[in-house]
């Protein structure tokens, strides 16, 4: 599910944009969710680094365009930021923040949806996260959405994946809040589950790839169950 916020003071020009993401996704086959904002001030207050693309009016009153994707910047790097404008060379101000694109006012579908067809296309890339590891000496670049799960040893950390078992330096922690965001839990310390590939849970035990079982803790049982049907409530 794509994760889209739609920040614009004018609420007609809102209801334009809703429309034509209904009609996007009847056509694309696409599931998105899209949250409506009618000021910078009102985004900016909610926001937690949980959007995936922002569709953003510059020229809105009080904390405008630019400063909101200011703001946004500070907190995250990794959402695609799309401007609205009536005036093409405000927007090309956007690289100070890094926006992918911008829409012309007025606002019509053909334009709305090739722009979100690329917003997503780079929001999908965005979202890829790779690890450099380690095997028999040689150096991998490994695609998070290859690996089955993560786990501690000692000092270091075993990427169990498709092509097999790889392993980094680092610790638990400093993956766990990183990936958490794209459907990593924790079953118990020292172990991160990719939760796409989870198959089964049954008796304190969750299995993964269908053949490999990994023990839950009764700590952390109440925390991975939640994210469990949190992840496959959203349908991934």
């Amino acid at each position: 599910m794509v994760k889209i916020a739609l920040v614009d003071d004018d609420t007609e020009q809102l209801e334009t944009l809703q429309s034509f993401i209904r009609r996007y996704m009847e056509e694309k086959g696409e599931t998105i969710e899209a949250v409506p904002y009618r000021s910078g001030v009102d985004f900016l207050s909610e926001y937690k680094a949980n959007f995936d693309i922002v569709f953003l009016d510059i020229e809105m009153p009080g904390t405008n365009g630019m400063e909101t994707a200011r703001e946004v910047r500070n907190v995250d790097q990794s959402v695609v930021i799309v401007f609205i404008t009536q005036m093409a060379q405000y927007a090309i101000k956007g690289y100070e923040v890094n926006a992918v694109d911008f829409v012309l006012k007025p606002v019509n579908y053909f334009q709305f949806s090739t722009k979100l067809d690329k917003a997503i296309a780079f929001s999908a890339k965005r979202a890829e996260r790779t690890f450099m590891v380690t095997h028999y000496d040689e150096v991998y670049k490994l695609r998070a959405s290859e690996v089955y799960y993560i786990e501690k040893d000692k000092n270091y950390l075993v990427f169990h994946a498709k092509e097999g078992d790889f392993t980094c330096r680092g610790t638990i922690t400093e993956y766990e809040k990183e990936l958490a965001p794209i459907g990593f839990a924790k079953p118990i310390n020292g172990c991160l589950v990719n939760l796409f590939y989870v198959t089964q849970i049954k008796e304190g035990l969750v299995c993964v790839n269908k053949d490999i079982y990994l023990p839950i803790s009764r700590t952390q049982k109440k925390a991975f169950m939640k994210e469990c049907l949190e992840y496959f409530s959203r349908g991934k």
